[in-house]
């Protein structure tokens, strides 16, 4: 249309901007919009209810259901719960019995072992003193060293015994 006008202004023709057509606006008749709006409002409200009313007692199933649910899971955790606590208690019973026999066990062995080696030790002592009184010695039996024991050695108090029974003096540091 620009060129048209550029055309027409070229070739000397007076031509003015395009004619625009007013909108009219035709009105309803208020009467027929009333009633379509409430009939229409009225039966779509009540629809709406129905369906949230629907919704709502089948939302209301299902929750019920969630809960039920949920309280089975708990009631099923709290029994496997306690199931677990009896039998770690059940378990701690058995080993401190375990325990307990163990121990007794190991003082029964103990005491058997120590009564076995006192026999022995008075079988030894009784022998050991019926040979010395037969060679005529004291009744006294010598002490025994036990293979266990430290034996202490101190050289230089046999030295001075071995002196003294030979009825010899201690020697000094400065002879006279």
């Amino acid at each position: 249309m620009l060129a048209m006008h550029a055309t027409a202004a070229v070739l000397g023709l007076i031509i003015g901007p395009p004619m625009a057509t007013p909108m009219v606006h035709v009105p309803a008749p208020m009467a027929e919009i009333r009633q379509l709006h409430v009939s229409a409002g009225a039966t779509t409200s009540f629809l709406v209810a129905d369906a949230l009313d629907d919704f709502g007692a089948q939302q209301a199933v299902k929750d019920a259901a969630l809960l039920a649910r949920k309280a089975a899971l708990k009631q099923r955790i709290a029994e496997a719960e306690a199931q677990a606590v009896a039998d770690a208690e059940k378990a701690e019973k058995k080993e401190a019995e375990r325990l307990a026999k163990a121990e007794a066990a190991r003082a029964a062995k103990a005491a058997k072992a120590e009564a076995e080696a006192a026999e022995k030790r008075a079988a030894r002592e009784a022998r050991d003193a019926a040979a010395s009184a037969k060679a005529g010695g004291s009744a006294a039996a010598p002490k025994r060293v036990d293979p266990s024991e430290v034996v202490k050695v101190n050289k230089q108090a046999e030295r001075i015994a071995e002196r003294k029974a030979r009825g010899e003096a201690a020697p000094s540091l400065f002879p006279q």
